[in-house]
């Protein structure tokens, strides 16, 4: 591949990392608004997988990936001790003290998720932690959908 087709395909992947980053950040707004009433739960466990869904689009072996993961897999965790035996409601006495703090920590490291790190300690260079699989059928049509 020549060298002007893989910075086509560098700038368009930075492209889609940032454009899932905005999903990411207007996902967690929303959780961020609804938190405070439990009969929200079902919307905010939706919005917690895909914004899980969207971190490992993009991820490989990261550590961010694995953070994330691990901090919404506490949110539903808590979410489940909350809930009463008929699994039907979240009890609201424990949804402050147990699951509030949960989505927060949960937002905050959501968006500090960054696939593209820098390393300009020994070169300039920038490194993108690429899937183990990753789909440049997808990248190449979202390069022909922005001729």
């Amino acid at each position: 591949m020549e060298k002007a087709e893989q910075e086509k395909l560098a700038l368009a992947l930075f492209e889609m990392i940032s454009k899932k980053r905005e999903e990411i950040k207007m996902l967690t707004s929303e959780i961020m608004e609804l938190e405070n009433n439990p009969k929200n739960v079902v919307r905010i466990k939706q919005n917690v997988q895909r914004i899980l869904n969207a971190v490992a689009s993009f991820s490989s072996d990261s550590n961010d990936l694995e953070i994330v993961k691990l901090s919404a897999e506490l949110v539903f965790l808590k979410i489940q001790m909350s809930t009463d035996e008929n699994d039907r409601h979240v009890d609201p006495q424990y949804w402050h003290g147990l699951i509030v703090h949960e989505l927060e920590d949960f937002c905050v490291n959501a968006n500090s998720w960054n696939p593209v790190k820098s390393d300009f300690a020994k070169s300039s260079k920038i490194i993108i932690n690429f899937p183990k699989t990753l789909n440049i059928a997808s990248i190449v049509n979202y390069l022909k959908g922005k001729t």
